[in-house]
């Protein structure tokens, strides 16, 4: 009996590690971050052909709460994001830009303070449209920090 009991526990544990499995993973690199005072307000990563924007919402003047959205490399899309943004820091449009990206919206809205024009990015979960987060204003030279230009 004892021999039975000794077999099904040594069975239960090499059925239960047998789930459990190494991933190889792709290691990330950092393009650019913007921020002051050891506290970021946002990053660009790029693991394989996907970028990853994560970023403070700075709705809440409180509260740390990091959002992101993630987008691939399809068609050049990183370096067309980019484009749009300094086209729109030219211009300054009065509208805010909307974006789709995959599962969920994008909107560039621009402004000035002082002559100077600024970017900010708020985007979506989902196709539903609600806003979800808002980055800091961005000028040109941040923007090009971020963006590793």
């Amino acid at each position: 009996m004892k021999n039975v009991h000794l077999l099904t526990l040594l069975l239960f544990c090499t059925i239960s590690f047998a789930q459990i499995k190494a991933v190889k993973t792709t290691p990330s690199e950092l393009i650019g971050k913007i921020g002051a005072l050891n506290e970021t307000w946002i990053t660009i990563e790029k693991t394989g052909n996907v970028y990853t924007f994560t970023y403070k919402d700075m709705r809440y003047k409180q509260l740390t709460d990091y959002k992101s959205f993630s987008f691939e490399d399809v068609n050049n899309a990183y370096e067309n994001l980019y484009s749009t943004i300094v086209k729109g820091l030219g211009e300054v449009p009065s509208e805010p830009i909307m974006l789709e990206i995959p599962d969920s919206f994008l909107w560039l809205e621009f402004g000035k303070t002082f002559g100077q024009p600024f970017v900010t990015f708020s985007h979506s979960i989902g196709k539903t449209g609600d806003v979800i987060g808002k980055s800091t204003w961005m000028n040109k030279k941040k923007l090009d920090k971020l963006f590793g230009k």
